[in-house]
């Protein structure tokens, strides 16, 4: 009779473990999972995010190396005399193996902002005409190696995420919570059943359990 009691019970055992009853205990670790995901929702959330890099303070480097470094240099990058229009390509500037296939745009953009015309308040102040040719000719040797500093820093940086930006103004709590709750703006301890099932429970737990885009079910 008790072996026949154990067999019932090896047959029967699987059954119950897949029925949800908790009267056995079977579903223990889902409802732990379960409980675990209700209390993220009263969790405050940090998302880490990158800052922008800089970009103006990046150009302003460049802007000034360039202003400081010889004319003829910079005669280059300009299609006339008086450096009214920039020149288009590394090519056309008559650059080869100077580090134009990496540096071009930087050069091209910062030639750009200093021509001829152009209204550039921050190289005005900075480069007076009181400053010496000598103390050019310092300031560009150190200016040149702070430029190289701040384009490895530019290759290094990490690319910031838009996705994580969205949260800096966003509160992702709110989401989280009607994730697990049913609503952004409800507690664990005021849960309304059907709220995370976007109506009514009814039917069979595999049915109503199911993740749907309409109708009873997770939304």
């Amino acid at each position: 009779m008790q072996r026949l009691a154990l067999a019932l019970l090896l047959i029967i055992g699987p059954k119950l473990a897949t029925s949800g009853n908790m009267g056995y205990g079977e579903n223990r670790a889902e409802h732990a999972a379960l409980c675990a995901f209700i209390r993220i929702a009263s969790r405050a959330v940090e998302v880490p995010t990158v800052e922008s890099l800089n970009q103006s303070a990046y150009n302003y480097i460049q802007e000034l190396n360039f202003t400081l470094s010889p004319d003829e240099w910079q005669a280059k990058f300009y299609k006339e005399a008086d450096r009214k229009t920039v020149q288009e390509t590394a090519i056309a500037a008559g650059l080869k193996d100077v580090g134009e296939a990496e540096f071009w745009n930087d050069w091209k953009a910062a030639a750009a902002a200093v021509r001829h015309g152009s209204d550039n308040q921050q190289i005005k102040k900075t480069v007076t005409p009181e400053l010496t040719k000598t103390k050019k000719q310092l300031a560009a040797v150190k200016l040149a190696a702070i430029a190289l500093e701040a384009r490895e820093i530019l290759k290094r940086y990490p690319k910031a995420n838009a996705e994580a930006a969205k949260y800096q103004t966003i509160s992702p709590t709110a989401t989280i919570t009607a994730a697990a709750l049913g609503e952004g703006n409800t507690n664990p301890g005021n849960i309304d059943v059907n709220k995370p099932f976007s109506a009514t429970v009814t039917g069979a737990r595999q049915n109503v359990c199911t993740v749907k885009k309409s109708g009873v079910g997770p939304q």
